[in-house]
């Protein structure tokens, strides 16, 4: 392989982590950083095997208990014991409430006994959870409580210490319709195996960490050595990279560990991937779940013993699940995204988890290279836009102001906080923050005072998402709204998601800042195939609050995304069962948004920095002075 293709695939696979890990964090404030004491009852601690005195068979399984070191964001200041039940050697498990005592201290668990295998579990707010260890069954009276994250501050806003939520948003209290629902997980189908001893329950340290997982906030790791906890806001690599490169160096994997992984990937899709909709498979794992929805040579490399072959399965699976984006189960793109960037090592890995196997799974080796390698061309049509204009930041034509804007975020939150502190001037534009919303507060004061301008274009045609937070803040720019709503796939519950801006940026939370900050501007939002995620909920809410869209039908991707973990400690993210967008009609809006001026970009082919050639999309046809009259001519007949 070429150099110059080596670095291609690196810009490619970080390309990829924008795109599929720069999520739509539709919750980005419900994560946080809680302390206090923990309710857990004393289980052994000390090396050696101990009996457990349950009432199930497997309950009374001999075990050694191990003491884990735990990783909180960087600081290694605890360990947590685990269990390895000898009928399952390698696969660790963790009472109920010492996991919650790592991950949310202040909100302890109690474990109490109520009947032979049965036990009840009370949070110290008051959820409730039944576990039957016999029949493996867990039921959450309230899921969505007893596994939230999140609290509420004295002015009844949804607050997260660790996250500095930008100062000008305030995410209010999530309300559901119903309020309540039970969930139910039978592990017994997934062979996943409960245990309790009178005083406590234990599962598997994978499996309560793919309940607790959420859209934001702590998620917890284990490699089999290791745990550790990270909310994603960096790379997890930063915390601690030889936790992630050192599952890639294993060789083998034991049976018990290859069996229950295996189960732990199908009880993680069943209940937890979102089916955005656009997949066959999706039905399939609706209708008799993720075993069944496989083919035999995915399932056999799945369940394989060989680590290279199970990571080669976990690409295969990969590849059925790409729904555009938002899910990427990929061991070998995933090693950019959580922070080993070295060229060495990923293509060392592409050759062994991938090449290796072109001879005896051609079309799947193919079909896996090509998913790491996969470009667009969206950053290349951005780059041609921005030389075509000679900025890419906004640009004056005919009666119109385009606005470009390939990212929701991040904002610049230090000069942000320091305005609100009344210690700096309020931000203007930033070329290191081009997804603030900076760049769009300029643009728009530009076009409001050029007597020339009758139209602001918010020109989306390459933007792969990002913050709703974000999001909303510029809905409230252009519409004076901010919310948007989804539904659980899971708990079936549905809710409009509000959040409080201070939209004339006076520093003060009031109703003067419910309006359009030019409402004399004709708004028209410029879409295109590209536009996927944040950059397909936009659009959809702008046409709810009748608003014009041009341009071309947007890419779709209507669901949050979740950080999920093997049961190995390979990093793999899905679209989430917990955030799946609507439209004002109910509609689910993965099929993307069809524009009310339809334009068509022309295929074309480029040659990139390193002199390889590139397929993008071509938008000039999109920036013809002619389409400032369609713009004010379609408001004009609206009226």
């Amino acid at each position: 392989m070429k150099e110059n293709k080596m670095k291609q695939c690196v810009k490619l696979c970080t390309d990829m982590k924008v795109k599929m890990w720069r999520p739509l964090v539709a919750m980005m404030f419900l994560g946080s950083v809680l302390t206090g004491c923990t309710d857990s009852n004393d289980v052994p601690d000390g090396p050696g095997q101990e009996t457990a005195t349950g009432d199930d068979t497997s309950d009374k399984t001999p075990f050694k208990v191990e003491q884990i070191s735990v990783n909180d964001n960087g600081n290694s200041t605890k360990t947590v014991s685990v269990r390895y039940y000898e009928d399952m050697p390698n696969v660790a498990y963790i009472g109920v409430s010492d996991f919650q005592s790592i991950l949310m201290p202040s909100k302890s668990v109690r474990v109490s006994k109520t009947a032979a295998s049965k036990y009840a579990l009370v949070t110290s707010k008051g959820e409730t959870a039944t576990v039957n260890t016999a029949e493996e069954v867990m039921i959450y009276d309230d899921y969505l409580a007893f596994v939230d994250l999140s609290f509420i501050d004295s002015q009844g806003y949804v607050w997260n210490s660790e996250d500095e939520e930008s100062t000008f948003i305030r995410a209010r209290p999530t309300v559901y319709t119903p309020a309540t629902a039970p969930v139910t997980f039978n592990l017994k189908k997934y062979s996943i195996d409960l245990r309790g001893d009178g005083k406590m329950v234990y599962v598997p340290l994978t499996t309560l960490s793919d309940i607790y997982s959420g859209l934001s906030g702590k998620h917890v790791m284990f490699n089999g050595e290791k745990i550790i906890l990270t909310d994603f806001s960096d790379k997890p690599a930063k915390i601690d990279v030889e936790f992630f490169r050192k599952v890639y160096e294993r060789t083998e994997r034991p049976a018990d560990l290859a069996a229950f992984s295996y189960n732990e990937m199908c009880f993680a899709i069943d209940y937890f991937f979102g089916r955005p909709g656009r997949l066959a498979i999706e039905k399939t794992i609706d209708e008799k779940g993720l075993d069944q929805a496989l083919d035999d040579t995915v399932r056999k490399l799945l369940k394989s013993t060989k680590m290279n072959e199970y990571i080669f399965g976990l690409e295969c699976l990969g590849v059925k699940l790409d729904d555009g984006g938002h899910t990427n189960i990929s061991p070998v793109g995933n090693l950019v995204t959580v922070g080993i960037q070295n060229e060495a090592i990923l293509f060392a890995y592409i050759n062994r988890f991938i090449r290796a196997f072109l001879a005896e799974y051609p079309s799947q080796a193919s079909a896996a290279y090509n998913f790491i390698m996969k470009d667009d061309g969206n950053e290349y049509a951005s780059k041609v836009r921005s030389k075509r204009f000679k900025t890419d930041h906004y640009v004056k034509i005919g009666n119109s102001i385009y606005c470009f804007y390939d990212d929701f975020g991040p904002v610049d939150e230090d000069r942000w906080e320091a305005y609100y502190k009344g210690t700096g001037p309020m931000p203007k534009f930033n070329q290191d923050y081009k997804g603030d919303i900076t760049g769009i507060i300029e643009a728009l004061d530009v076009a409001a005072a050029d007597p020339e301008v009758k139209n602001f274009v918010l020109d989306l045609t390459c933007n792969n998402g990002g913050d709703a937070g974000v999001l909303t803040a510029i809905t409230n720019l252009l519409a004076g709204k901010s919310s948007y709503s989804y539904e659980n796939v899971l708990t079936k519950q549905r809710t409009t998601e509000t959040y409080q801006i201070d939209g004339n940026f006076d520093r003060v939370f009031d109703d003067r800042d419910n309006a359009p900050r030019h409402p004399k501007l004709n708004i028209a939002i410029l879409t295109s195939h590209y536009a996927f995620s944040c950059g397909n909920l936009l659009p959809s809410l702008m046409k709810d609050y009748g608003y014009l869209i041009i341009g071309e039908k947007t890419g779709g991707g209507s669901c949050s995304i979740q950080s999920m973990c093997t049961a190995e400690g390979l990093v793999y993210q899905i679209s989430s069962a917990r955030l799946r967008l609507f439209n004002q009609a109910g509609q689910n809006i993965d099929g993307g948004i069809e524009p009310h001026i339809a334009l068509q970009s022309k295929e074309a082919e480029g040659v990139d920095e390193d002199n390889e050639k590139v397929k993008y999309s071509d938008f000039s046809a999109f920036y013809d002075p002619s389409i400032g009259d369609q713009i004010v001519k379609w408001y004009a007949d609206k009226k």
